[in-house]
């Protein structure tokens, strides 16, 4: 079966479920048809091998309705889903299979409060709630449903088509959906004399400079070493000439120790090198320290005040739920 067969990915590893919501209050939840993947890389992955499997539900004419229509996030606009990911969680949890300090470690908060961080700071990112799963009847443990920034999510948030958007992730040859050729020449961009003001407003054409800097703080200002070598979303509407934005994902290794120091790493052809090129524009740099006032100063989103009320909103969701993943899981 698919589960355990997990490292076997694509269509022919996909297989039809029912997809229910239930909510305790009573209120209405949803019931669909839908078709079920495994999803993740290091935990399906046969050395390392989670028993906790991350999992995507897809919408699909196939198996019932094209498209989920529910209210799931109360603070978004989109209420029509192609696919949802169930994310299980690998890393700083209960169930990683090997290392102690990530068990102890463990939150179940990092990537959502990563997610959540980066809407606040005014930018897209993926909304996410918390459930208990149930497979079969089992209870399988503490799960956080959220959205996955593919073209169709792109397309939901900025307008166009699906087909309008190049998504890239986790390297500048994984394509997710249209090409990478606007990603790649965004590099070759980026590879040249960025002191140069032509230099820089041409590269501005292929990537948001503002959401870009932002992201790039809030990963510095976690600590995310396992990151930007893999680990990322960038997505661009290739018809409307708007620049790339970038998305966190799988932000788990994140907010660990205050002295994790990130802001120097150098990965090919991801957005930690567009920063290190970056840095030879003044005008750049003017434009970074002024975000970095916004966001770490005041009443900015990354102070300890700011940063507390995210982290307490999704701290209070889990809490007493998180019992029951530790007796099925701690």
């Amino acid at each position: 079966g698919i589960y355990s067969n997990g490292a076997l990915s694509g269509i022919n590893w996909e297989r039809a479920c029912s997809a229910e919501l239930i909510f305790p209050d009573g209120t209405e939840g949803f019931a669909i048809n839908s078709g079920i993947r495994i999803q993740g890389q290091t935990s399906t992955d046969p050395n390392w091998k989670s028993p906790k499997l991350s999992m995507r539900l897809l919408f699909k004419n196939e198996y019932g309705p094209s498209h989920l229509e529910f209210p799931l996030y109360p603070d978004s606009s989109v209420h029509s889903f192609d696919t949802l990911v169930l994310d299980a969680r690998l890393n700083q949890t209960w169930i990683h299979p090997w290392d102690l300090g990530q068990r102890i470690r463990a939150q179940y908060l990092r990537d959502q409060f990563m997610n959540d961080a980066q809407i606040a700071m005014g930018h897209l990112s993926s909304h996410g709630r918390y459930v208990h799963l149930f497979l079969n009847g089992l209870y399988w443990g503490l799960y956080d449903i959220h959205e996955r920034p593919d073209e169709h999510f792109h397309s939901d948030y900025l307008g166009g088509e699906d087909e309008d958007y190049d998504v890239i992730r986790h390297n500048p040859f994984d394509v997710v959906s249209g090409s990478n050729n606007g990603y790649n020449e965004m590099l070759t961009i980026a590879r040249g004399d960025l002191s140069s003001p032509a230099q820089y407003e041409e590269l501005k054409q292929f990537l948001e400079i503002v959401p870009f800097i932002d992201y790039m703080i809030l990963n510095f200002w976690a600590g995310n070493d396992d990151w930007a070598h893999k680990n990322w979303y960038a997505g661009r509407n290739r018809i409307d000439g708007s620049g790339f934005r970038y998305f966190s994902w799988d932000a788990e290794h994140t907010l660990k120790n205050v002295l994790e120091n990130v802001v120097l790493k150098n990965d090919f052809g991801g957005p930690t090198e567009l920063l290190q090129r970056l840095k030879q524009n003044d005008e750049f740099l003017i434009l970074f320290a002024d975000r970095v006032q916004k966001q770490l100063f005041n009443e900015g989103v990354l102070t300890p005040k700011g940063a507390w009320s995210l982290y307490e909103k999704r701290a209070n969701e889990i809490d007493p739920a998180i019992i029951l993943e530790s007796a099925r899981w701690g």
